[in-house]
C-alpha cells in the first residue's frame, strides 16, 4: 500500500499538483529588537532572534543568502553599527560598525555587488558599505537634514535618498557615490520608489499628504497627487502597471494604476488586523503584496489579483522592515 501511494505521489507531480516554493520571510521588529524568520511555505515563524536595537530595515543581498539589519534611534539611544545574518540559518555573521555617522536607516543593495548603500542621518550622509568585508568603503554628505529612505533604479545606476527635514530628495550616480542633483518636494518628504523601467521617481510627502511624480531622467516634476492622509510608505509592482501607497492614519493600502495614477482598489487592512502600515513589499513576480503593522507586529500577505487577504504571520512588536529570500531555513 505504501509503495502504491509513492508511485501516486511520484506520477502525479508533474501533472498539475501544485508545489508550495519555499521562501524565507525577514522581519524587523523595532520595538523587541528582534529579527524574525518564516518558512513562507508553512506560515511558520522558525526563528526569531534578539538582534540590534531598534532594527528598522533590513536589506538582502542579491543571493539571497545574506540580510543586513540597521541599529537606528530608540529614545537617546542612536545606533552606529549594521549588523548582518546568514538566512540559512538565521545566525549572525558580522557587525558593522559605522563609527561617526550614526542613525543608520535606509539602505539598497546594489546589484550583482557585495556593496550596501545605508543613509545616515547624524550627519546626513550615504555610507558605501562592503559587507563581505565588513567595512565602510565610502561616504557622501546629502547637504540636507534627516535623510531617511532610500530606492534605487533596477540597474543600480542611480539612487535617491528623502530628506524629510529639508523636504528634498538627491539623486546619486551609484558607482561614483556623487550626487547628480537635489530636489525640492512637498512637505515631509519621506516614502520614495522608482518605476521599474526608471521612468517616474515618486515621492510620499506626509505633512503636505501629496504624492508627487518626477521624470526618471531630467527630475522635473511631471505630476502632483493630492492624497488627503499621510502617504507613510509606496511601492510599485514589479510590473510596473500599479503602485501602492499605505495610509498610515487609516489603516489603509490603496493601489494605483501606474499609468493614469488613478486608484482602483483599496486593501482593509482592519481584516489582518494591521494598525499603522510601516511597509510594503511585493514578491519578486508581483503575486502577492505583504504589508508590516508595527503597532501589533502583524505581517499581513495580500494577492494582488484581487487585494484580497491570503493570511497574517504574527511577527515580534513594532515589524517594521521586510525581505523576502528563496533560500531554505535550517531548523
Amino acid at each position: 500500500m505504501l509503495r502504491v501511494l509513492w508511485l501516486f505521489f511520484v506520477l502525479s507531480a508533474g501533472v498539475g499538483v501544485t508545489t508550495v516554493q519555499a521562501e524565507t520571510l525577514i522581519v524587523g521588529n523595532k520595538v523587541d529588537n528582534t529579527l524574525s524568520f518564516f518558512d513562507l511555505a508553512t506560515g511558520e515563524e522558525v526563528h526569531r532572534r534578539q538582534t540590534v536595537r531598534s532594527p528598522h530595515e533590513v536589506a538582502l543581498s542579491p543571493d539571497g543568502r545574506t540580510v543586513v539589519v540597521v541599529s537606528y534611534i530608540d529614545g537617546d539611544y542612536i545606533g552606529r553599527i549594521l549588523e548582518a545574518y546568514d538566512v540559512e540559518t538565521a545566525t549572525p555573521t558580522k557587525t558593522i560598525t559605522l563609527a561617526d555617522q550614526s542613525a543608520p536607516h535606509g539602505m539598497v543593495w546594489l546589484p550583482g555587488s557585495e556593496r550596501l548603500l545605508v543613509t545616515t542621518q547624524e550627519p546626513a550622509n550615504v555610507v558605501a558599505v562592503d559587507v563581505a568585508r565588513g567595512e565602510v568603503t565610502d561616504s557622501l554628505s546629502t547637504g540636507e537634514t534627516d535623510s531617511h529612505l532610500i530606492a534605487q533604479t533596477k540597474d543600480g545606476s542611480r539612487a535617491y535618498v528623502t530628506n524629510r527635514g529639508s523636504d528634498t530628495f538627491t539623486a546619486l550616480d551609484t558607482a561614483a557615490l556623487t550626487e547628480i542633483a537635489t530636489v525640492p518636494s512637498d512637505a515631509g518628504t519621506e516614502a520614495i520608489d522608482v518605476r521599474p523601467d526608471g521612468s517616474v521617481i515618486v515621492v510620499g510627502n506626509r505633512k503636505a499628504e501629496t504624492l508627487t511624480f518626477y521624470d526618471g531622467e531630467s527630475l522635473k516634476l511631471v505630476d502632483r497627487l493630492n492624497m488627503g492622509y499621510d502617504p507613510v510608505r509606496l511601492a510599485y509592482k514589479p510590473d510596473a502597471t500599479a503602485f501602492v501607497v499605505a495610509d498610515y492614519t487609516n489603516g489603509r493600502v490603496n493601489v494605483h494604476d501606474a499609468g493614469t495614477r488613478k486608484a482602483i482598489a483599496t486593501i482593509d487592512l482592519s481584516d489582518a488586523g494591521i494598525e499603522e502600515p510601516a511597509h510594503l513589499m511585493f514578491s519578486p513576480s508581483g503575486d502577492r503584496l505583504f504589508v508590516s503593522g508595527q503597532k501589533n507586529g502583524v505581517v499581513g500577505e495580500y494577492d494582488t489579483s484581487n487585494w484580497r487577504l491570503r493570511r497574517t504571520l504574527a511577527a515580534g512588536v513594532g515589524a517594521d522592515g521586510l525581505a523576502l529570500s528563496d533560500v531554505v531555513l535550517v531548523r
